[in-house]
């Protein structure tokens, strides 16, 4: 169930963000704006007309117009925010590191006798081949 609520809640988010739902207002508004030009006209190519020549608008139009204005508005002035903002990724101030010479702790000793690696002889040879 919870999975469910998950994902209509996703859906709807994605829907909102696409800008679907001005979209379907847009064609909401053509469709009656169609329909209302054919009662007064009586012309299905006149009444096409003047739906599509941006000068008749409606109310809906006008909705769909201002949001969508605001939205581009909104995107363009974050782009020129991020790219002309200045980002402070760092201090500029330096502290020295200053690193001393490790102390060695105990005495070394130089006369120590070293390991001497060899090899000895082996008992019985290896086996040839005849």
């Amino acid at each position: 169930m919870f999975r469910k609520i998950i994902t209509w809640m996703a859906l709807v988010s994605a829907l909102t963000a696409s800008q679907l739902p001005l979209g379907i207002i847009q064609i909401a508004a053509w469709t009656s704006m169609f329909s209302d030009f054919v009662d007064q006209t009586g012309s299905v190519e006149t009444s096409w007309a003047l739906t599509f020549d941006g000068q008749h608008t409606c109310t809906a139009c006008d909705f769909v117009s201002e949001r969508v204005a605001e939205t581009e508005e909104k995107e363009h002035s974050a782009v020129v925010s991020l790219s002309t903002g200045k980002l402070l990724l760092a201090s500029f101030e330096l502290d020295a590191f200053v690193v001393e010479d490790s102390t060695v702790i105990g005495e070394t000793c130089h006369d120590l006798p070293l390991l001497v690696g060899g090899c000895l002889e082996p008992v019985t040879p290896p086996p040839r081949i005849s």
